[in-house]
């Protein structure tokens, strides 16, 4: 995947931030094959940071579970999967 990473502004983060909920989402309940193919579109149309923030997501849910954080608790650290643009 070659991206012009300058073609896309900050604000194209906020959406990838939603698409990864939204891949979680469908993950859940239509499947991992389902999710994958969204996620594949999605880099195609150039929303490249919508892994990270996957990820980001994993990581609040084991803490979720692990320690007991919550989404306030655990915002800031979130934060840093936001890409420095």
């Amino acid at each position: 995947m070659n991206i012009e990473l300058e073609k896309y502004p900050v604000e194209n983060t906020h959406e990838c931030f939603i698409r990864a909920v939204t891949y979680k989402l469908v993950s859940m309940y239509y499947g991992s094959y389902e999710a994958e193919g969204i996620l594949k579109w999605d880099e195609e149309q150039g929303f490249v940071y919508v892994r990270q923030f996957i990820k980001a997501l994993d990581q609040y849910e084991m803490a979720r579970e692990k320690r007991g954080v919550n989404i306030k608790q655990y915002f800031p650290a979130l934060l840093r999967y936001f890409p420095k643009i």
